[in-house]
């Protein structure tokens, strides 16, 4: 499940510790009428602020980078979940000494050197280019993610949802992410 340190691989749709996985979250979503689509995956970086800008200079491991704080989503998200599991795959628990709320602000307080942070590229891009962030490199790769929408499945067609499935396809074409 990536929530607990039994690294034990689960063989159902529970894992050893008893909870359940995204699998079987997934498939009881399915079960209930519910539909997922998968609208984007994302690559994000791991950035520092400008203080301490000399991290941004070599590769560090994640192990390397623990005494450092971190600024993550809050425990009850899938980034947090992911990040997690990321961590328990390389031997190590994630500790999140800053948890906000939304994405949106992890930028702004990485840029103001109160931590480290993961964040999608394309949300830091900008701050990359300006120099008000850095990227710092990391030996073990980190995950890509995705964006997905989850629906009510109806057998009738449902002109709003295919109508904003258009506009998002519209938008990643001229964008240049299909």
């Amino acid at each position: 499940c990536g929530l607990c340190l039994c690294k034990q691989p689960f063989q159902s749709s529970k894992c050893h510790c008893g909870r359940k996985t995204w699998t079987s979250r997934n498939r009881n979503l399915e079960r209930a009428g519910w539909q997922t689509r998968l609208l984007k995956t994302c690559s994000d970086v791991l950035i520092v602020g400008p203080d301490q800008r000399k991290l941004a200079e070599s590769v560090h491991s994640l192990k390397d980078l623990q005494p450092y704080s971190m600024i993550q989503l809050g425990a009850d998200t899938s980034s947090y979940h992911t990040y997690s599991q990321f961590y328990l795959k390389h031997g190590l628990t994630m500790h999140a000494d800053i948890e906000v709320a939304t994405a949106d602000l992890i930028l702004p307080m990485v840029e103001k050197n109160l931590g480290i942070g993961f964040l999608p590229l394309e949300l830091t891009q900008t701050a990359l280019q300006q120099k008000r962030v850095f990227q710092i490199p990391l030996q073990e790769e980190i995950p890509e993610r995705g964006i997905y929408m989850i629906y009510k499945a109806r057998k009738e067609e449902n002109q709003a949802r295919e109508k904003f499935l258009d506009m998002l396809n519209f938008s990643q074409k001229e964008s240049g992410k299909i």
